[in-house]
């Protein structure tokens, strides 16, 4: 790849109509979710795409002891920690999650997060089209 193609954020070889959405991360926009609580530090990696036709993909970053309270779940939701450990509550029932272990959150649930380890936790929020 070109210095050229890196600046503009575009692979060699690719072209416009084989990729719909490139973000960068230092390019992910931060934002604050009044829910989270502790520091996490939410990016929307990819956002503004129709959301009827494409997916949102979010990558949050849980300090220690930082969490998300109990909230209804507005549309299904897939979680995936890239990083440390997290228990959720889904429902009244909790579970500990560590590095790559995955859940399917359904539209009406309620869920909640704590990082109940001593290290930063990732987790990647992925939400299907609507």
């Amino acid at each position: 790849m070109s210095d050229a193609d890196a600046a503009a954020g575009t692979a060699a070889g690719v072209t416009a109509a084989g990729v719909t959405a490139l973000v960068r991360w230092d390019d992910a926009p931060e934002f604050v979710s009044p829910r989270h609580h502790g520091g996490v530090r939410p990016r929307r990696v990819l956002d503004g795409v129709d959301p009827a036709t494409f997916l949102s993909l979010a990558i949050s970053v849980y300090p220690p002891g930082a969490g998300a309270e109990a909230t209804p779940q507005s549309g299904d939701v897939v979680y995936l920690v890239a990083r440390g450990h997290l228990r959720i509550t889904v429902d009244g029932t909790s579970t500990d999650l560590g590095p790559y272990d995955t859940v399917a959150i359904a539209r009406g649930s309620t869920r909640e997060l704590v990082n109940v380890s001593d290290t930063d936790a990732h987790l990647v929020v992925l939400r299907p089209p609507a």
